[in-house]
């Protein structure tokens, strides 16, 4: 999106329908939390990684 000096509402809206149904799923899923758990999971694999690896 930077290379491209593209809005993301525009990239947005070509994955989501005109009415608004793909949005109102993903707002609510942001609301309980979804953004906060995946990045919670990644950063438990990426120090579950490192401690395999000894690091």
């Amino acid at each position: 999106m930077i290379e491209s000096e593209k809005h993301p509402k525009s990239e947005i809206d070509k994955v989501t329908t005109p009415q608004g149904i793909t949005i109102a799923g993903l707002n609510e899923m942001e609301h309980q939390g979804f953004s906060s758990a995946m990045i919670k999971a990644i950063v438990t694999s990426v120090n579950k990684i490192k401690q395999i690896l000894g690091n």
